[in-house]
């Protein structure tokens, strides 16, 4: 994208087009907290980061990396963690008691 077509981008980025979502995020009305939205030029999205299943080993290697890359990016029955508790705690739930492959 050349600088002049991205000046042209941002332009149109009006932060008026901001606000109401941002009005809305801090009404007492509004049902949640603590989640993420892009916005621009009118679309609102929610913007999530996902937890796939991975892959875990305890003598983890690069090499276990290079050959498990798929799985560990393998986004089938991935997850959304609400915070960085329940992350760790869906951590802890795979490696605690485990020795083994997974």
């Amino acid at each position: 994208m050349t600088v002049d077509r991205m000046r042209t981008f941002v332009d149109r980025l009006d932060p008026a087009l901001v606000a109401p979502v941002v009005a809305y995020l801090a009404h007492e009305d509004c049902p949640v907290s603590g989640e993420m939205y892009t916005v621009g030029e009118g679309h609102v999205a929610c913007f999530f980061i996902g937890r796939t299943r991975g892959y875990f080993n305890p003598t983890l290697s690069m090499e276990d990396v290079r050959d498990h890359f798929a799985a560990i990016r393998d986004e089938t029955e991935y997850t959304v963690p609400r915070d960085p508790g329940e992350e760790i705690a869906r951590l802890f739930k795979v490696i605690g008691g485990r020795s083994g492959h997974s």
